[in-house]
């Protein structure tokens, strides 16, 4: 697939992205994303909880081992979550330009 999105500069990329969540799919899609955005910051922020927890209890390594385990998960959410956006809007700019 055409990177269109990638070839944008800061301002189009914004445009693009503001056209995009204007159509009924991008409305749902808007939507999906802060969720899956939230997610990932939740998990970070746990699985930080976690690790100081672990730091300053002493309780068990298993801690350090889950609290790694769940920022890698939230970070596996921001980072597909950020791609799906981009692949979404640039399929959306090419479809757009084939018109």
């Amino acid at each position: 697939m055409k990177n269109v999105f990638q070839r944008l500069s800061k301002a189009e990329q914004k445009e693009a992205i503001k056209n995009y969540y204007a159509t009924s799919a991008g409305e749902e899609n808007k939507k999906r994303f802060k969720r899956i955005f939230i997610y990932g910051v939740v998990c970070l922020l746990y699985g930080t909880f976690l690790i100081i927890e672990e730091i300053i209890n002493h309780a068990s390594n298993a801690n350090y081992v889950l609290g790694t385990l769940v920022i890698i998960a939230g970070c596996v959410f921001l980072i597909g979550g950020h791609k799906a956006k981009v692949e979404k809007v640039n399929s959306y700019l090419v479809s757009k330009r084939k018109k």
